[in-house]
């Protein structure tokens, strides 16, 4: 016995299919859908200069040092590469895998050694409020 599970119908759509979601009946076009963010490389920050970035930025980092290594994250200038846990001093494990920071307000970066490399995320995602 052949059976189809669902109907071909405007009443009647699944939600998880990609079709679905890409074209809207009621609308009639076509629909961008966002897949997520991409990461922008930012380079390898060089632990005696640092490194400027927006407010707000989603940073992940990859830590190649082959030992644990910080990154500070300030609003001012940092004077000095981070070399232990403080305000403002986080750690970057060498785990081979990427550990995310927020810059929230501040907008300045320095690492502890130049072989953090940092990653930005870049989302187009706006949030829109309609009246």
């Amino acid at each position: 016995m052949n059976t189809k599970r669902n109907k071909d119908s405007n009443l009647y759509e699944d939600g998880h299919a990609i079709k679905n979601l890409e074209y809207n009946e009621a609308a009639g076009a076509k629909k961008t859908v966002e897949v997520g963010g991409a990461l922008e490389y930012l380079g390898a920050v060089d632990a005696f200069a640092g490194m400027k970035v927006e407010a707000g930025a989603q940073l992940y980092i990859l830590n190649l040092s082959g030992a644990l290594g910080y990154i500070a994250i300030s609003d001012a200038v940092i004077g000095a590469a981070p070399a232990a846990p403080a305000e403002g001093i986080f750690p970057v494990f060498d785990s081979g895998e990427f550990t995310a920071y927020s810059t929230g307000s501040n907008t300045n970066i320095r690492t502890s050694v130049a072989t953090l490399h940092v990653y930005k995320l870049v989302d187009s995602t706006v949030v829109r409020v309609n009246p």
